[in-house]
């Protein structure tokens, strides 16, 4: 299809758019106007069937107002008084029931009481145009009346006997010969100042003058009626000349009524209306009366507005399509000739002419699209011949390149591990010369993965199973995930070499394995040292268990004759201190106190030596319960050197419970042993430092110089003599041992008279 074709036919799809567009729009609006008009006339009709309901609550409430008045419960009091006796009640409402129909109307309502009445309820019947009251007393004769009623006795009525009953009634018009078409009957139960039911009101209300002009100001349109329904389809009231109160359940739009409120548009009337109606439910004076208020309008006038609108859019949219048409015809003659030259062009440069320039003037997008091509080929033609000069550049790099990637080879070649390299394929990239050393050249040479996982020289090691294939490192390597291995041994004739093998994946920019690099190297060296270290240790526990066994049996077997040589010098003493001078009982006395001295270090020594060897499993420990039975045993000693000890709250720790007591002990204990001048004073805490708790026992004793910080850890190293202070000078070895057992470290920090703080740590995970 020629490019003019398209353009006119591109015209002439505008053109019925747009029509279409006002058509639509059209549409549109006038929906939009319906729908407006619907929803404010609803709101016209929901506010006029409340204003009912407040007109009739008002007249409601002043016949209420007025029921208490002096007057009137004074004449209903006389009147009830007058048929207070049963046995001349009926004899006495059969002759007023004559009377009543012999007298005159006019008679009737001229009593003086029919005139107080019309007094009292002046403003009642002045805002009620053809209201009608009448009164009972409580038995249901006629007391007042400001009409000539036609019935004098209304006891055996239901309003009268619902009125009584339950205060008021409200009755619902309906139309029979009896009732009077377009009014409402009202009843209300009039009681006396005792509250016993005195009579009864009853006010005929015409419908017409509760409505009254008050829809009058509401009205959106010239054309708006208002009418009021049953739902039985009753007309109550209608602001239309000729449509008097009656049936009108026959009229089609009734049916439409069927929700409480709403709108619709009657398409059966003519002319076409617009009906928003809204019902008397929720209102509590109608509960019951089901009323219907309808507003109508008519469709044409609210659509006045939108066929102005309809008209304009019709000029409008005449001037586009004769615009368009015009418009059309220039441009296609200013676009498809400089379209032809650019074809033109075009097809020149597919041809090879990067030179090729079209002349295509003026400012438009052609024009500016004719200029873009004739920069495009130039910057062609200059692109061409830098691409040739690239071109010669990359034969250039490319051989640099090579003689780059030698030159990385020879790098490689002469590193001291094997360096072992396959593509993606698994087919081998590079070996380097250790590795083919390692390795050996026949294995190497057959290359690829598949081969050597499935090789035979490949053992796990220290034994002869093969290496599992898919767990060496270049397997997993050329899997995208860098992996080592140091449990490999090479099985060659000659000799057996284990490695250490290291792999890793080199990926491209899209993240696809390129190649898979292995590093491994000979650790034979490496596992004989690892193989002397498990063996010295091995010596050294060893050794130690027999040290430990040493001191074991060195401590009892010093025991006893140490118990014979204390035992033997204690006789002595009791038997020939008498016959002894001064230096013999001395001599004795150094010798028994050096035996008991020789006893307790033999006893410390034997405690520090089991620390390692015979404590107990770790188990979770709570240091507070450790805390409290250590003060137990202390017990006497704290009283005894008048010392306080408090603690905060101690955590939980997994540690050996018997090792964390003799801890805590030997701790208070030096803190109590080496105290001031003043009573001692001890706190323990503790605290959380990453994995491991950090506890505290802060003393006011003597004090410690720091030159003496590393010495009082020792075995048998006391910084005072034996006369002074009592004890051997191990305590402080054994809690070191301890602390180290559950992998912590004690230390402590101290000034000279003002006291020590002792800590050590705990870790969290421990190993018994």
């Amino acid at each position: 299809m020629k490019l003019r074709t398209k353009i006119t036919s591109g015209y002439l799809l505008f053109i019925i758019l747009t029509a279409a567009a006002i058509v639509w729009s059209n549409h549109l609006v006038q929906r939009h106007i319906l729908e407006d008009a619907g929803r404010h006339s609803l709101l016209m009709t929901r506010r006029l069937i409340n204003q009912i309901g407040h007109e009739l609550d008002l007249r409601i409430n002043y016949l209420t107002s007025e029921l208490n008045d002096s007057a009137l419960q004074a004449f209903l009091a006389e009147s009830n008084l007058r048929f207070a006796a049963p046995e001349k009640r009926e004899a006495h409402i059969a002759r007023q029931e004559k009377n009543w129909r012999d007298t005159a109307s006019g008679q009737i309502t001229d009593t003086p009481f029919s005139r107080l009445l019309r007094e009292r309820f002046t403003w009642f019947l002045r805002t009620t145009t053809g209201a009608e009251i009448f009164i009972t007393n409580r038995y249901g004769t006629v007391a007042a009346q400001t009409y000539a009623t036609g019935k004098y006795f209304h006891a055996d009525e239901s309003w009268w006997l619902q009125a009584k009953k339950d205060g008021i009634y409200i009755q619902d018009i309906r139309y029979s010969e009896d009732d009077r078409p377009g009014s409402l009957t009202i009843a209300l139960r009039i009681d006396d100042h005792a509250g016993n039911p005195a009579g009864v009101i009853m006010a005929i209300v015409p419908v017409e003058s509760i409505i009254g002009h008050t829809w009058t100001g509401m009205k959106p349109y010239e054309s708006t009626k208002v009418e009021l329904f049953t739902r039985k389809g009753v007309r109550l009231f209608s602001s239309w000349t000729g449509n008097l109160p009656g049936d009108a359940a026959d009229q089609l739009f009734i049916n439409e009524l069927k929700r409480q409120s709403g709108y619709f548009v009657d398409a059966t009337a003519r002319p076409i209306q617009m009906i928003a109606y809204a019902d008397s439910e929720g209102i509590e004076s109608y509960r019951g009366l089901e009323w219907i208020l309808a507003f109508r309008h008519d469709k044409a006038e609210i659509l006045a507005e939108s066929g102005r609108l309809q008209k304009w859019l019709f000029y409008i949219g005449a001037i586009l399509v004769f615009g368009a048409l015009a418009a059309g015809v220039l441009i296609s003659k200013s676009i498809v000739d400089p379209i032809l030259q650019l074809r033109d062009g075009c097809q020149a440069v597919a041809d090879g002419n990067l030179r090729k320039q079209i002349n295509v003037k003026g400012r438009d997008e052609v024009a500016e699209l004719a200029s873009v091509f004739n920069r495009m080929t130039t910057i062609f033609n200059i692109t061409y011949i830098q691409l040739k000069q690239k071109i010669a550049a990359c034969e250039m790099a490319h051989v640099l390149l090579e003689e780059n990637e030698q030159r990385l080879f020879q790098f490689l070649d002469a590193m001291p591990v094997g360096v072992f390299i396959i593509d993606h394929t698994g087919a081998p990239y590079f070996t380097n010369q250790a590795a083919q050393a390692i390795l050996g050249k026949g294995i190497v040479a057959g290359a690829g993965p598949e081969r050597l996982a499935e090789a035979y020289h490949f053992f796990v090691a220290g034994t002869d199973e093969p290496y599992p294939k898919d767990k060496m490192p270049i397997i997993q390597a050329l899997r995208g995930q860098s992996a080592t291995a140091d449990d490999m041994e090479i099985h060659r004739p000659d000799r057996t070499i284990p490695i250490m093998v290291w792999a890793s994946p080199v990926f491209d920019t899209r993240g696809k394995v390129l190649f898979a690099t292995a590093a491994f190297s000979d650790i034979s060296e490496q596992k004989q040292a690892e193989n002397m270290l498990k063996a010295t240790a091995r010596e050294l526990k060893r050794s130690n268990a027999e040290l430990e066994q040493f001191a074991y049996i060195a401590s009892h077997d010093l025991q006893e004759p140490l118990r014979k040589v204390g035992s033997y010098m204690e006789l002595v003493a009791e038997r020939y201190r008498e016959h002894l001078d001064q230096d013999g009982r001395e001599f004795i006395d150094y010798a028994v106190d050096g035996a008991r001295r020789m006893k307790i270090m033999i006893n410390d020594l034997l405690v520090y030596s089991r620390v390692g060897t015979k404590g107990k499993p770790f188990i979770p420990t709570d240091a507070a319960k450790v805390m409290q039975d250590v003060l137990n045993d202390l017990e006497l000693t704290i009283q005894d050197n008048d010392a306080r000890v408090t603690f905060d709250p101690l955590p939980v720790v997994t540690a050996d419970e018997s090792q964390m007591q003799q801890l805590f002990r030997n701790l208070i204990g030096n803190a109590v042993k080496y105290r001031g001048q003043d009573p001692p004073r001890i706190h323990v805490s503790a605290q959380r430092q990453k994995h491991v708790w950090r506890f505290s026992v802060q003393d006011n004793g003597i004090g410690i110089e720091d030159r003496f910080f590393e010495r009082i850890f020792q075995i048998f190293q006391r910084l005072h003599g034996p006369g002074r202070y009592n004890g051997t000078g191990i305590g402080l070895a054994v809690c070191k041992k301890i602390v180290e057992r559950h992998g912590g470290s004690i230390t402590v920090e101290s000034t000279p008279g003002r006291g020590s703080t002792f800590s050590f740590t705990i870790s969290d995970q421990k190993e018994s």
